[in-house]
This record gives structure tokens, C-alpha cells and sequence, in this order.
């Protein structure tokens, strides 16, 4: 057998084996339900239309729709890089439900590696033919790298991302400065996770390169509601904010977040969408939680909680991955906001998880993002070595919760000083897809040795 036969025998097997991964059949991946870029694109705008005029219709939230692709798979019609902030609820603001947004939040919707590998696996394996940039306003982020200085751990890092696109604010608008810079800084960031994504996803490039993906830039006013896409007008800036912590208690903050999800199982819905709480937030987000969950569009947040802006500091990546812009954002939720809970949330049926349990070699920056996974999988086939197959997968799910949990007490001295300090807890859980149900771990069971450890 000469060398491209073998190649494309390869690449055939991990696409199959992605496919499963996900719970879809090839067919499926590759059609994302037939839906075109353009249908993609129309789609969200007629969903923000809705929401901004109050007239949300929260499709595909039932207990229906989570076993339909619990057991048929996702497919999404659009991912989305969007921002952590609590204020800007993706599936919310484009009036989507369960299975329709691959959504990846890091703070400061910045593009590196761990978010173009889950944009990647959406594009590759579920053929999404749609990625929006999502920016928004008041962006603590932006605002941040604007105003310079030395930040802490690893928010330093994650801003990092963002400097060029404050320089290039700078240059386009010269004599603007402090919170003037901020709107034209968040835009050009936009623009700047769009040109990293580019230039570093062979994937993405080639997907629209051949028409089946359309790549776009937004910005989300977290006043109004409104999605201002990047080749349309935009509306006047808006100058950015201080942002305040909710003052809430651990217990209390861990009470409400059950008792949204027993509202989202008797299919009740609470959450506060409205267009004073858009103008409330404006002034300030006021989380009460910090949610590190997979990018999965069977998974939203919001709505599993059945909470609304401003409520939950959403960081969302496949495979709930705990990497340095992971931990970046969780910092900036716990230190600038004082968020008194952050919650590790895996789910059943992860694709990313099982990717990391085939072993299979994967192409471009999935690859990566799954080695983040791999010890996870050794832990699991070491606590439970008769474990094959879902058995295992299930396994490792729980073990790569626990993994993400440990990385940030270990990795993230701000984190683990509030833990230390009684002003936050870390805690993990693991959401059934299909039932709608939140299984909670808890504290790490190291949690005592891992608060002692050394940075």
C-alpha cells in the first residue's frame, strides 16, 4: 500500500471515529443538518431580531430535544467565540436551544489554541458552516488590556492575546486613549481573533476556501441586546464600565444553581432575559458562579441553570479543558468580580473525552487540545483497569472533570488563596445530555494537598 493510500485511510478513520465520538453518523457530521452559511447566518440574526424585541420563542429546550441528540448527535449551526462574561448568554441572545450553537468562552473571545481546536472539531466533524467572533461591549478584558499594567497570574497571560489589537486601536484612532479606546479596542480584538483563527486553521481555511463555511465578526451590546455584525453599520461606542461582584454566599450560590436545573428538568423557566436586566447589567455584571464547561451545543449553560445575563461567568471550550486562558478567565471572575463558585461541568457523550480514549493521532490544534485530555484517560483506565468501551469513557469524563478541577487549584495561586480564604469553593459535576440532570462531585477529593501545594 503506497503512502497517500495510506494517508487517506487515516484521515477516513478518524473522521468515522470523531463521528461516533460525537453520537452522530458520518452523514450527519458532514450535512450539519443541510443547513447552508448563509440559512447559518439568517438564523441568528432572525434569533437576536426575537430577542431584542422580547419575543424569544427558546426553541429546542424541551426534555424532547435533549434525548433527540443525546441518541442522533449535534448539529450545531453555528460555533461561536465568545466572551466568559455572564452578560452575554450565547444561546440566549441568538434565541437558539440544545444542539444549536457550538459556543467556546474564554474571557476576551480571544483565538489560540485551545479555542481554534474546539472550532476546528466543530468544522471537521460536525460540519458547522458558520463561526461568528462574538465581541461585546464593556468588555473587562479589553478594558484591562487597554489600561496596561502588571496583572496576576494567569490574566497576564490571556491579555496577552488581546495587546496587539489595543495597538492597532491605537494606530487607527491616534490621540484616543483610556475609556474612548476601549469600543475601537474591542472591535479590533474581533478582528484579531479573526486573523488568528485564519492564519493558524489550516481546517477552517480550507472549509471556506471550498464554500462550506462562512467566518464572521460581531459585536453583542450588552445594553441593548442587540448583535451589530462587523460589515454593517455599527452603532455609536459605548464607554466601558466598573464591574462589581454580586456579594453573594458560596452555599447560596451553589443552592441556586440547583434549583435552576430542577427548574429546567419540570421545564420552568425564571431567567431574567429582559431589557431592564440588559440595561442593569450595562452597568456592571454581578455573577454569582463561574461555569468551565464544554463547548458542546448540547450543553448550554444558561439554560441548564435557568439563569439569565449577568448571571453566570461562562468559560466554555470542548472537552472543559483547563489551560492557561481557561484559568485566565476563571482569575479574572474570582479576583475582579469576587464570584464566590466555580464549577467544572463535564456531560455524557463528550466527543472530545472519547476522542482522547480512541488514542487516535488528530490533525491541526484538535490534537492538542486533546493531549490536555490524556492523563485524564490514564487515571481512568488506572482506577478502573477492567473499564472498556462507554464504561470507560464514562470514567473518564468524571477523571477529566477532576483533572480540570486539580489544574486550577494547582496552576492558579488566585484561586486557590480565595478557596483558602472561604471566599470561593471549586467544585465539579457532570451533566446527562439526554436527561437533563446535573450529577454534582463536589470538592476534589485532594482538594487539602492540592491547597498546600507550592504554585
Amino acid at each position: 500500500m503506497n503512502k497517500s493510500k495510506l494517508n487517506l485511510l487515516v484521515t477516513a478513520f478518524l473522521v468515522i471515529a470523531f463521528a461516533f465520538a460525537a453520537g452522530v453518523s458520518v452523514a450527519a457530521s458532514e450535512k450539519s443538518g443541510g443547513v447552508s452559511p448563509d440559512a447559518a447566518l439568517s438564523a441568528l440574526k432572525a434569533g437576536n431580531a426575537r430577542y431584542v424585541a422580547g419575543k424569544s420563542r427558546h426553541p429546542n429546550q424541551n426534555s424532547a430535544r435533549r434525548k433527540e441528540t443525546a441518541e442522533k448527535g449535534q448539529n450545531p449551526i453555528a460555533a461561536v467565540i465568545g466572551c466568559a462574561d455572564s452578560r452575554v448568554p450565547v444561546e440566549m441572545l441568538f434565541d437558539q436551544g440544545v444542539g444549536d450553537v457550538f459556543a467556546v468562552r474564554v474571557a476576551g473571545n480571544v483565538s489560540a489554541p485551545d479555542e481554534i481546536g474546539s472550532v476546528e472539531y466543530a468544522v471537521e466533524h460536525l460540519g458547522t458552516p458558520m463561526i461568528v467572533i462574538l465581541g461585546h461591549s464593556k468588555c473587562g478584558a479589553v478594558t484591562a488590556a487597554v489600561k496596561g499594567g502588571e496583572l496576576p497570574g494567569s490574566i497576564g497571560q490571556l491579555v496577552e492575546h488581546i495587546k496587539p489589537a489595543v495597538e492597532e486601536a491605537k494606530r487607527k484612532n491616534p490621540g484616543v486613549d483610556g475609556d474612548a479606546l476601549v469600543q475601537p479596542a474591542i472591535e479590533a480584538n474581533v478582528r484579531q481573533a479573526i486573523s488568528d483563527l485564519m492564519s493558524k486553521s489550516a481546517i477552517v481555511r480550507e472549509a471556506v476556501k471550498h464554500g462550506k463555511l462562512k467566518v464572521a465578526g460581531a459585536l453583542y451590546d450588552i445594553a441593548t441586546g442587540k448583535v451589530t455584525w462587523l460589515d454593517e453599520k455599527k452603532e455609536a461606542a459605548k464607554e466601558a464600565g466598573k464591574e462589581k461582584h454580586s456579594g453573594i454566599e458560596i452555599d447560596a450560590a451553589i443552592k441556586k444553581l440547583k434549583q435552576g436545573n430542577a427548574r429546567f428538568l419540570a421545564g420552568g423557566k425564571r431567567a431574567n432575559t429582559s431589557k431592564a436586566r440588559r440595561a442593569e447589567t450595562a452597568k456592571g455584571q454581578k455573577p454569582f458562579a463561574v461555569v468551565l464547561g464544554c463547548s458542546d451545543s448540547r450543553v448550554p449553560a444558561e439554560a441548564i441553570f435557568d439563569q439569565g445575563i449577568g448571571d453566570l461567568f461562562i468559560v466554555r471550550v470542548a472537552g472543559n479543558v483547563c489551560a492557561t486562558n481557561e484559568i485566565g478567565s476563571v482569575e479574572y471572575a474570582v479576583e475582579h468580580l469576587g464570584v464566590p463558585v466555580v464549577l467544572v461541568m463535564g456531560h455524557t457523550k463528550c466527543g472530545a473525552v472519547t476522542a482522547a480514549v480512541s488514542g487516535a493521532g488528530l490533525p491541526g490544534s484538535i490534537g492538542q487540545l486533546v493531549s490536555n485530555i490524556m492523563p485524564a484517560v490514564e487515571e481512568a483506565k488506572m482506577a478502573k483497569p477492567d473499564a472498556k468501551g462507554d464504561a470507560l469513557i464514562a470514567a473518564s469524563i468524571e477523571a477529566n472533570v477532576l483533572r480540570s478541577m486539580e489544574e486550577m487549584l494547582r496552576k492558579s495561586a488566585i484561586v486557590r488563596e480565595s478557596v483558602k480564604e472561604g471566599k470561593a469553593r471549586v467544585i465539579g459535576a457532570i451533566y446527562d445530555i439526554e436527561s437533563g440532570k446535573i450529577a454534582w462531585i463536589g470538592d476534589h477529593p485532594k482538594q487539602e494537598s492540592l491547597l498546600a501545594a507550592a504554585e
